[in-house]
Parts: structure tokens; C-alpha cells; sequence
């Protein structure tokens, strides 16, 4: 197998901006009097940058007097850790005590795994990232405690969405070259081309564009997986749904064409090229397969109308939140397509010898048996005239006797 060659020198995409400051600083409304424990809204980050946005964790509402505050981490993250701004990381019962006055704390992220993420919502590992803690509130002159949020029972609860960042994948193809074979059905070259997949590690939230073509002969996709292959979303392109110049469109039906262009999901390319079919229109013994693939917005890769409208969209596609496009990807690899010695001239020139013999046998075959039946029928015929004949004599015989 061999990757593919990265195309990016004369490719135009859009590319989203990063922000490298926190998003979001929420803070639970905590009343010491009462101790409610009210969930904070979602956070969200950007993966891989997490640890480049500070959030705040605590926060109360007014109190009757002054506190001192503690922190206490009931659950870490799974995905990844909490650490404070002077770095230390907050294990399951860590506490933190405040300096006075203070109800919350600033800490930052980080991720475990750089493939994690829950938006937009992948089909797998789609919950967020969660961590538990609760709030006590002490006196200041005596230490005695005088309230607290987020016990046991009730913790306060924070989620932790990663919105993905768009990945370069990898185009998988046959190394070397395929070898045509001779149909016995058609009589044509033919190849069977498989091995040609797409590796990506954005968990099929984002659809690719996959283009096909061949010099001179004609290609056809496996009929059980042919429907997998989105040739509508993209066959008319709207120039108000298209701010950008625009300079392709889907192509194609996978029967029987030279050139095809589709949308896929990254991890379903495989199964649509299964078997792939080449059958050769022309003498040529040798032959070529382009295949490319465009994973990005904009320009020359996939509109966002095209993206959000895909019928291989799958998962939930929040308005708000789509993946960030950090840059914008293509590769594309050639499977040489070259004649089978089996049919090379020399054999095709017998093989046409041997179907003109046949051909000529059967033409004599023809005219022998086309003989018979005339003279058959020619047989037949001078018998019933003979018949009528001698009927009309033997009449006029008896007339004359008469």
C-alpha cells in the first residue's frame, strides 16, 4: 500500500481562526446559606489548544459575611487533567484553599488523548469529558465551617466539550501495477482494482470529496455499495450557496464512466471501492486510475452547505459548533493499469484466426444445411406436380374411352 501525494501548492480552502484566549468563564451561583449545587454550563474547547484556554472553576453569590474558600476535586476528568495556573494537577481529592475574598479558581485542561472529542457529535465517544467538585465556605477567625456546595450526594458538575479540528487523512492505493484480464463474458480487457481506502481520524464527522478517472476506458462501482456514494448533494452547485469561486461539481452515476466525482464518509471509501470494475474501450494495452481525495471547506474542497447537507452526514450537526478547519488536505495516487500477457497480440492474432476458422466452418455448416432444405423442398415440389400430371392424364384417358 502507498500513501498518497499531498497536493496543497495550488488548492484554495477556508481556513477557520483558533482562538488562543479562554472562551468561557462560568461560575455556579452558590448560596453557603442554602447550599444548592447549581450545574455549570457546558465548556467548551478547541482540540488540541485546550491548554491555551484558561477557564475558572467555583464562584458564589453573595454571602452574609466574608468566607474563606476551599475547593475539592470529588472526580477528575477521564480524558485528560485539571492543573492549576502555578501547575499543580488536581487529583481526586485535591484541595485548594482560595486567598480571601476569592470563590474561584483558574485552571486549564489537558488532554490525554489528541483524538478525543464530543463536537460535533462523532458516533462513538460523543459524551463530554466531566469533573466533580464541591465548594466549603469557613470562617475566617475561628475556621469553623459555615457552609458548602457540591457534597457527596449532589456534586457540582462540569462538562467539557472538545470541538474537533479537522485532520489530514491518508490515501491508501495498490502499489505497483494491475493486470488486465480477458472477459469471457465481453470479450474485453478487464481489471478488478481494490485495495484503495482512507484513513482518518476525525471519526467521520466531516464528509470527503472523491474523484475518480481513467484515460481511455470506463469504470463501474460494486452494485451492493454503489448507494453509499453521495453523487447528488454536489451534481448542482448554487452560486449563492457558494461564496467562493467554485470549480468542480459531482460527476457520475458509478456505471460505466471515465470520471466520476462523489461524497463520502473517509471511513466508507473502502467499502464503495470494493471491486472496483475497469473495463478497456480501446486497443491500448495499458491504461491509468487517478484517484484524489479533498478534505476541507471552500475553494476546492467541499462548500459548508455541501458539508452540513451531505446525505452521508451522520451524527448531530449543532448549529453552533462545527469542526474548526485548521487547513485543508488533498492527496491523490496512480494505479497503473497495464495489458495481461495472456492477451498480447501474438495470442489476440490466434484468437482471431481461430473465431474466422470457426466462423467460416460455420458459414458452410449453414449453406450445406440450407441446401438440404431446398432440395428437399424442390423434391416435394416435382412430386406433386408429377402426381397432378398423371391424375390429369389417367382423366382424360377415361373421357377418350367413354
Amino acid at each position: 500500500m502507498v500513501q498518497g501525494a499531498v497536493l496543497l501548492s495550488h488548492l484554495r480552502c477556508v481556513v477557520g481562526n483558533i482562538p488562543h484566549h479562554a472562551l468561557y468563564y462560568n461560575n455556579m451561583a452558590l448560596d453557603l446559606e442554602y447550599t444548592p449545587a447549581t450545574p455549570l454550563d457546558d465548556l467548551v474547547l478547541v482540540q488540541g489548544r485546550t491548554e491555551d484556554m484558561p477557564f475558572n472553576i467555583g464562584g458564589v453569590t453573595a454571602t452574609s459575611k466574608d468566607v474563606t474558600m476551599t475547593l475539592t476535586i470529588l472526580l477528575p476528568p477521564t480524558h485528560g487533567s485539571l492543573i492549576s495556573l502555578d501547575q499543580q494537577v488536581l487529583q481526586s481529592g485535591s484541595i485548594i484553599t482560595m486567598s480571601f475574598g476569592a470563590s474561584k479558581i483558574p485552571v486549564v485542561y489537558k488532554s490525554y488523548d489528541d483524538d478525543f472529542f464530543s463536537l460535533p457529535e462523532p458516533t462513538i465517544d460523543a459524551e463530554p469529558d466531566v469533573f466533580q467538585y464541591k465548594l466549603e465556605g469557613y470562617d475566617p477567625e475561628t475556621g469553623a465551617l459555615i457552609g458548602s456546595s457540591g457534597g457527596d450526594e449532589i456534586p457540582a458538575l462540569q462538562k467539557i466539550h472538545i470541538q474537533n479540528v479537522n485532520h489530514p487523512h491518508k490515501l491508501l492505493a495498490p502499489q505497483g501495477s494491475v493486470q488486465q484480464a480477458l472477459s469471457l463474458v465481453s470479450g474485453k480487457p478487464m481489471a478488478t482494482i481494490t485495495g484503495i481506502e482512507v484513513l482518518d481520524k476525525d471519526k467521520d464527522i466531516n464528509v470527503v470529496r472523491v474523484d475518480l478517472e481513467v484515460e481511455t476506458g470506463k469504470l463501474g462501482l460494486n452494485e451492493e455499495f454503489r448507494h453509499l456514494a453521495d453523487f447528488d448533494s454536489c451534481r448542482v452547485r448554487f452560486k449563492e450557496k457558494l461564496p467562493r469561486t467554485y470549480s468542480w461539481r459531482c460527476v457520475g452515476n458509478g456505471v460505466h464512466n471515465q470520471r466520476m466525482t462523489f461524497l463520502a464518509r473517509p471511513s466508507q471509501v473502502k467499502t464503495i471501492l470494493t471491486d472496483l470494475k475497469y473495463v478497456s474501450l480501446t486497443e491500448h494495452k495499458e491504461d491509468g486510475l487517478f484517484i484524489s481525495v479533498f478534505d476541507g471547506i471552500g475553494g476546492d474542497f467541499i462548500s459548508e452547505y455541501e458539508q452540513t447537507h451531505s446525505s452521508n452526514r451522520i451524527g448531530t450537526m449543532l448549529i453552533r459548533y462545527s469542526s474548526v478547519q485548521n487547513g485543508c488536505y488533498a492527496e491523490r495516487a496512480y494505479v497503473r493499469l497495464v495489458g495481461n500477457p495472456e492477451i498480447s497480440s501474438d495470442d489476440e492474432t490466434g484468437s482471431n484466426n481461430e473465431l474466422i476458422n470457426r466462423a467460416t466452418s460455420l458459414g458452410w455448416t449453414i449453406h450445406i444445411a440450407i441446401g438440404l432444405v431446398v432440395f428437399l423442398l424442390v423434391g416435394i415440389v416435382l412430386r406433386i406436380v408429377l402426381f397432378g400430371f398423371r391424375r390429369h392424364k389417367r382423366g382424360s384417358a377415361a373421357v377418350g374411352f367413354e
